[in-house]
């Protein structure tokens, strides 16, 4: 992957990101990525409705949204790199220094940077190479271990960067990382290599970030700027959704969505066509009568049925089973939703009975968030089943 991200960037509230949150905008002039992935390549690329963003950082937890339009997941994993610009100058020593000074990194300066939930083991020490004209340059090598979505993460790390002696800010950075990452609860284990090259500067007049085009914000952001788009032209539909909602499978017959946060995995959803047909004929009873065939010997109770109109006027049917597999009690979620053109979408939420106090009903946060594309050549043909456990 070969990334450039160029970008002004005005902090409106300073702060250390844990007991004192940051706030602030940016403006993207240019944030693109070419992809190469065995013998294929793509790219990713900021949409132009959404090149005016905000930030917040609070509890250690940096957040980057659009108020106006809401990011894909690949946007918003184009955009959240590590060594975040806000964050570098937490990588400064906090006394005086000189020729030859070496200080130890502290944790929590880590995770924002290097894109980890938390710090298990970390030697990171810098160095003081050079000072000179009101500016010092130090190096910073060692090893981090931290956790991230459920996944081990290994990283040597080593970087050298140059601030400004005046107002302690990084004006300059290059970065090299080695990462061994374990399986996750999204992503496959992993060895990869980071470079990165960044330079800081003040701009006396905003180019980008001029007033009349700063959109209205609040701090912290409202949940609904904080969602993701997922569009799926194939099949006809896109969701809006909380971004705690990974997918983890794209495919034409079914997409598979994983609910996770630091918590650990909460739920998974199944999401596709329904082999039912019509709008009308099929009754909330018959729906039951399928879930329980389809969960076999696993079915133990149904704990609700209800009819409803969806938030974009469709019949939308919801069964909620509790049962049992391989002796852990497990909640089933199904939806059928019909469609403008014709049979039904399915959508088979699983969640085990430990995580369900924690699932907070995200089943129907995400289906009001479920909005049908307008008919395309693409999606007025083919149908599979969600249907299955």
């Amino acid at each position: 992957m070969d990334g450039h991200l160029a970008y002004e960037e005005q902090v409106l509230q300073s702060g250390n990101g844990r007991t004192t949150p940051i706030q602030g905008l940016r403006a993207y002039r240019t944030a693109a990525a070419q992809f190469q992935v065995g013998d294929k390549s793509f790219q990713v690329q900021l949409r132009p409705e959404v090149t005016r963003l905000a930030f917040y950082m609070a509890e250690g937890q940096f957040t980057i949204f659009s108020p106006e339009n809401p990011l894909t997941r690949d946007e918003l994993d184009l955009l959240d790199v590590i060594a975040n610009s806000i964050l570098l100058d937490q990588l400064l020593p906090a006394q005086p220094v000189s020729m030859g000074f070496s200080w130890e990194i502290p944790d929590e300066a880590l995770p924002g940077l290097l894109g980890l939930e938390s710090i298990t083991e970390n030697t990171l020490q810098g160095r003081i190479t050079q000072i000179t004209q009101g500016f010092a340059e130090a190096e910073v090598s060692g090893k981090v271990q931290g956790r991230v979505m459920g996944a081990t993460s290994q990283m040597q790390v080593a970087m050298r960067f140059q601030w400004s002696l005046m107002d302690r800010r990084v004006t300059a950075l290059a970065l090299a990382l080695r990462d061994n990452r374990t399986a996750g609860y999204v992503d496959s284990p992993f060895q990869g290599t980071v470079r990165l090259q960044l330079t800081r500067q003040r701009r006396p007049e905003p180019q980008l970030l001029t007033p009349g085009k700063i959109p209205t914000l609040t701090f912290p952001p409202p949940e609904e700027q904080t969602r993701l788009v997922f569009r799926s032209s194939s099949g006809g539909f896109q969701i809006v959704h909380d971004r705690r909602w990974y997918v983890v499978t794209d495919a034409p017959d079914m997409v598979v969505f994983r609910l996770v946060d630091q918590r650990g995995l909460l739920g998974q959803c199944n999401l596709a066509r329904s082999d039912f047909q019509g709008t009308a004929q099929l009754t909330l009873a018959a729906f039951q009568n399928n879930v329980r065939q389809t969960l076999g010997n696993s079915f133990g109770q149904f704990l609700g049925a209800d009819e409803m109109e969806s938030p974009t006027g469709h019949r939308l049917l919801r069964i909620h089973a509790l049962g049992r597999t391989d002796d852990l009690k497990i909640h089933w979620i199904y939806y059928l939703l019909g469609s403008p053109r014709g049979g039904y979408y399915a959508a088979v939420f699983t969640v085990d009975d430990l995580s369900w106090p924690l699932f907070e009903e995200a089943d129907r946060k995400f289906m009001e968030g479920f909005h049908f594309l307008e008919p395309t050549a693409a999606t007025a043909t083919g149908s599979s089943s969600a249907m299955s456990r």
